[in-house]
């Protein structure tokens, strides 16, 4: 591709696609880290220095050392699936496993600020209409979008269903809330549309726990201890089993009809396209030239080269921006979720 030297508004470019009838989020870790929260890689550290005070986990770390929490999480299942080929035993393993999750499960339900995630939903909620609908899907087990929703009053639809016992059930997500008004003095009533926030994890949540044959969602606040059947899906080959099984395959079924439906625009911020069934999916979509990708990303990464010349792609990173196959070298912050939920609040 061609290097560019011209003036251009992103800003601009990128808020203007999402004037789309349907439009879409993909949200990674990245969009975490503006609450506080680190991203897998700087994980792996947190998880050795916490396990200094056990050296048979310590030394089960050591074994399966990796740049990521996800690589090191694979390295461990691989042991586990062939344990007589590793020089740790296959009960520290899984103690290393569960140390690992129990990190993660802290880290992910920890205190933060909830600032940017509050003013990206409620910058939804106003743009919602009965023929506009907007879907969140993030890879995130955290509870940010859920904890936002809860302070900014903004009714959010996650596929759960109950009061006390909240339980999974895929069919919530085709919900419309409506208010039933009746004008003074008409004797009439209508349907007045009434705008939800509409969130799909499609790799689990901190608050998703195994009960019996259903899926559980439990109340998560900070400090609190994961329990026994709490679900998680990891990048790792374990994750492309799981996903394959409801209520991972609920999710995606969804994903996918969602954004195969015509001129829809999808925004990923955080994301890196490094889980190939998302990456499928969306190179999939990009076939159809009234579907629109835009990614905003702080680097320009090398998954990003098989879909990057596309006419119907956008890419931001912080120095760099590819507007179909054409490359501009201007700096932007939107790749930041809170400088691009200042600018979608204010659009």
């Amino acid at each position: 591709m061609a290097q560019y030297q011209k003036n251009i508004d992103i800003e601009s470019v990128v808020l203007d696609k999402l004037k789309a009838p349907n439009v879409c989020f993909l949200f990674g870790a990245g969009s975490s880290k503006a609450a506080g929260y680190p991203l897998m890689k700087e994980l792996v550290e947190i998880a050795a220095r916490e396990a200094q005070s056990d050296p048979t986990i310590a030394e089960a770390l050591r074994a399966s050392s990796a740049c990521t929490i996800e690589d090191q999480l694979d390295k461990l299942f691989g042991q586990l699936r062939s344990p007589n080929l590793s020089q740790v035993s296959e009960a520290d393993l899984r103690k290393a496993v569960d140390h690992i999750l129990n990190v993660i499960f802290a880290e992910c339900s920890k205190s933060a600020s909830l600032d940017a995630h509050e003013k990206f939903v409620v910058a939804v909620q106003n743009r919602m209409s009965a023929k506009k609908q907007i879907h969140t899907f993030t890879t995130n087990y955290d509870m940010l979008f859920e904890w936002a929703a809860d302070q900014a009053r903004v009714h959010c639809i996650n596929g759960f269903v109950g009061i006390q016992t909240r339980t999974f059930d895929p069919g919530q997500f085709e919900i419309r809330p409506a208010r039933f008004v009746e004008p003074y003095g008409s004797g009439k009533t209508r349907a007045a549309f009434c705008p939800a926030f509409y969130l799909y994890k499609v790799h689990g949540s901190v608050s998703w726990v195994y009960d019996g044959d259903l899926i559980r969602e439990a109340k998560v606040v900070s400090g609190a201890q994961r329990e026994r059947g709490q679900l998680m899906v990891f990048p790792t080959p374990k994750k492309y089993l799981d996903v394959s099984q409801s209520p991972y395959s609920d999710l995606f079924t969804r994903m996918s009809d969602i954004l195969n439906r015509k001129q829809t625009v999808l925004v990923s911020l955080g994301f890196g396209f490094g889980d190939a069934h998302i990456k499928a999916l969306v190179e999939r979509c990009l076939k159809d030239n009234t579907f629109i990708l835009v990614v905003l990303s702080k680097d320009m990464l090398p998954t990003f080269d098989s879909f990057a010349s596309g006419s119907n792609v956008v890419i931001v990173s912080e120095n760099e921006t590819i507007i179909g196959g054409r490359r501009y070298s201007v700096r932007n912050d939107l790749w930041d979720f809170s400088s691009f939920a200042d600018a979608f609040a204010k659009s």
